[in-house]
């Protein structure tokens, strides 16, 4: 890891989809990279290519929350996206910050709902328990949680054991304890027609 990105050119990304496609009859991938979204143009040529190649597919990606626009959602709902997974981690701005996420709670909000209007599913992740975690931040990622609605949660618990101040997290969620639900179930639910 650096401070370099190298990306393959969205030609490259194509051909290798279109050879699972061809080859293998794959239909369903997940691009697992969280700067698929980075960059408009790759992004969208991706998408384009997929379209122009007439190749069928489902898929997933990962996404910043503050690389998401209007231009790329069409263009990967058009290619077959069906569902972005976010990073989120934190309903708190303080916790985001701590963790250098260079990220605001409004560049989450405005992704899940972007993705709610293009019909695109969408998966937040949150981690608690990092070492400046308090009451109040934890309080303030599960209203933010039920606030913004995501279609999948997952909580990750950081740095060893939750202690017990914050045990009854996951029974806190009242609302959307279904949508707590493993993604990866849903997933291979969904891919288990291959």
């Amino acid at each position: 890891s650096g401070s370099k990105l190298r990306m393959r050119s969205p030609k490259n990304v194509v051909d290798e989809v279109e050879q699972c496609v061809t080859k293998f009859n794959i239909r369903n991938f997940l691009f697992l990279a969280d700067t698929f979204t980075l960059h408009r143009n790759w992004t969208v040529s991706v998408c384009k290519d997929i379209v122009d190649r007439g190749l069928k597919i489902n898929w997933c990606a990962n996404s910043r929350a503050n690389s998401i626009d209007e231009e790329k959602l069409r263009w990967m709902k058009k290619a077959g996206c069906w569902l972005i997974a976010f990073g989120l981690e934190s309903g708190s701005q303080e916790m985001l910050d701590k963790m250098k996420k260079s990220m605001k709670l409004e560049d989450s909000r405005r992704a899940i709902q972007l993705c709610r209007q293009h019909g695109i599913k969408s998966s937040a992740y949150y981690i608690f328990g990092l070492p400046w975690e308090t009451r109040d931040t934890a309080d303030a990622t599960i209203a933010f949680a039920k606030e913004i609605n995501a279609n999948f949660n997952k909580i990750d618990a950081r740095f060893g054991e939750i202690d017990a101040r914050f045990n009854a997290i996951d029974a806190r969620f009242d609302g959307i304890d279904a949508k707590f639900e493993s993604l990866e179930s849903k997933m291979d639910a969904r891919f288990e027609r291959i």
